[in-house]
């Protein structure tokens, strides 16, 4: 990639995790099974698929220094 190039990355933090075990034999159907994940740091420049349940909320980046007024 060219200095010039830059792209913007993505991160997403979710908390209460939970992913949802698939049938070994049908990719496509999901068990009972469940896996609590707690904290998941998403990072990338394509996030593809979020379905919050509740509701979500902004915040501002920790990771980036904050222009004073």
């Amino acid at each position: 990639m060219a200095d010039k190039e830059k792209k913007k990355e993505s991160i997403l933090d979710l908390s209460n995790t939970i992913e949802y075990m698939r049938d070994p034999n049908n990719q496509y159907k999901l068990i009972e099974d469940t896996l609590q994940l707690g904290l998941v740091v998403c990072r990338g420049t394509s996030v593809v698929l979020i379905c919050p349940q509740d509701s979500m909320e902004a915040i501002p980046n920790p990771f980036i220094q904050q222009q004073e007024a």
